[in-house]
């Protein structure tokens, strides 16, 4: 590996583990404060949507821990192993969870029938959890591709 790709890996790494520490501080402290609101709130829509808020943030943190770990065998030079095949089956199936976690989130916040385009007033797309499910898809079609090089080099 060059010293130019080594060294825009390791920038990599380290935002990747910037957002991780960050990720860290923002569910504890939002955890936190949404567990407040549920134990104050006496709606039962409210409580729940809270409570899928708290476990999509925690699946978005275990992504980016499994993020951090593949990066940081990346940049040692071990691209195929298990340890980044499991990783990427993990970071796949939290992708999805999260997908259907904010489907489901959205689905509890709307009052009338759910839509993914309300033309009211004006043009808003909720695409979120199909951008979760796309990279989640993407994500095992990734694993597939290191378990074929993880055979390979055997």
């Amino acid at each position: 590996m060059s010293k130019k790709v080594k060294s825009k890996l390791d920038i990599v790494k380290f935002l990747i583990k910037l957002i991780y520490f960050t990720s860290i501080i923002f569910v504890t402290i939002l955890t936190i404060f949404v567990t407040y609101h549920i134990v104050v709130v006496n709606s039962l829509i409210e409580k729940l949507v809270s409570g899928l808020f708290i476990v999509a943030s925690i699946c978005f943190m275990l992504s980016i821990y499994e993020i951090n770990k593949v990066t940081t065998l990346i940049t040692q030079g071990d691209f195929f192993n298990d340890s980044n095949t499991r990783s990427f089956r993990y970071l796949s199936n939290y992708c999805i969870i999260i997908s259907l976690l904010t489907f489901g989130y959205q689905l509890l916040l709307q009052k009338e029938k759910y839509t993914f385009i309300d033309l009211s007033q004006s043009i808003n797309i909720n695409i979120t959890p199909l951008i979760f499910l796309l990279i989640g898809l993407f994500v095992r079609v990734l694993k597939r591709v290191f378990e074929y090089g993880n055979n390979k080099q055997l």
